[in-house]
């Protein structure tokens, strides 16, 4: 009886995930990624510790009722080249979108062209006179 029960939760849960991942077309060799990996620096706080490593480049796509993708560390990060080739589910991996770039102060963020609201508040204030 429980092997019965053990084979077809684990068909269920196949069936689940292929269902879950079946529109994430979005893993094509030579995209850019981030890896979850729960890895902590000795000697760094877990409250500031990024688990979040790469860039890395998804090397295959998955199968079609697969979920498993092969990935390399991207030339343009420099921890990378120790690391080798790794296959890891779809699950951990994130979509790459460039380093985060944050504003030096309050006001630098506020002089983006093309923002209509950053445009709107620098109106009022040179309509203020500051």
């Amino acid at each position: 009886m429980q092997d019965y029960a053990r084979t077809h939760l684990a068909i269920a849960v196949k069936r689940q995930r292929w269902q879950y991942h079946r529109d994430k077309n979005y893993f094509q060799p030579g995209t850019k990624v981030w890896l979850f990996t729960l890895l902590v620096k000795s000697g760094v706080s877990k409250k500031l510790t990024s688990y979040w490593t790469g860039p890395w480049r998804v090397c295959t796509e998955p199968a079609k009722y697969k979920t498993m993708v092969r990935i390399t560390p991207d030339p343009s990060w420099k921890g990378g080249s120790k690391r080798g080739m790794h296959v890891v589910s779809i699950d951990r991996l994130w979509l790459y979108h460039g380093k985060e770039v944050r504003a030096t102060s309050p006001d630098l963020d506020m002089e983006m062209s093309g923002d209509e609201f950053a445009e709107t508040r620098k109106q009022n204030r040179q309509h203020l006179g500051g």
